[in-house]
């Protein structure tokens, strides 16, 4: 697969990911994947929660309940949690009487490929800024030392915009409507 001194030559959090891949492929149950869901390092975690998207063990809703509730933890893996979530209830027959935005996304028929979105992207951007405030254009490449990348700045929160003006569309049309059925029923009247 790899040259032998290419194999040599790979970064020590990449080693440490593969072996702890192997290592949570061997545990059978929640007990054992436990440490692993509780890990520090999110993408720990998140080959704990693919490996208990294949056991779908009856007994781990209230492990990927806490990982759902937790304000820290990544949304790639709380989308993988509560995809897990759907899946074992759907597999058990339980229902799940938790409300998360991230729940109304899944059904629990969905395959891993589905879920586990995989990003290729340019190790080292060409980025230029373009200072047009005079007719002379002038452009300056940006070093690494002046430039946050969108990893560095990005802000994760519970509050969704977009499903905020959903909910208040939809609250818009439901209104109109009744008014409007009060208009027709008036109307009717007369």
């Amino acid at each position: 697969m790899f040259p032998l001194n290419l194999a040599l030559n790979l970064p020590e959090w990449y080693r440490l990911e593969r072996e702890t891949e192997k290592t949570v492929g061997r545990l059978t149950n929640l007990k054992e994947l436990d440490y692993y869901l509780r890990n520090p390092d999110e993408y720990i975690r998140r080959l704990a929660l693919i490996r208990l998207s294949e056991l779908k063990p009856r007994d781990c809703e209230n492990i990927l309940r806490e990982i759902l509730d937790d304000h820290s933890e990544n949304n790639d893996n709380k989308e993988l949690a509560a995809w897990v979530l759907k899946a074992t209830a759907l597999k058990w027959n339980m229902e799940v009487f938790i409300n998360d935005r991230y729940l109304t996304k899944f059904t629990g028929t969905e395959n891993l490929s589905d879920i586990n979105k995989i990003t290729c992207g340019e190790l080292q951007p060409s980025l230029r800024f373009n200072f047009s405030s005079n007719k002379v254009c002038s452009q300056i490449p940006a070093s690494e030392d002046t430039v946050n990348y969108e990893r560095d700045i990005v802000l994760d929160s519970g509050f969704s915009f977009g499903q905020w003006l959903s909910s208040i569309k939809n609250s818009m049309l439901i209104s109109l409507k009744s008014l409007l059925l009060k208009f027709l029923m008036l109307n009717k009247k007369n």
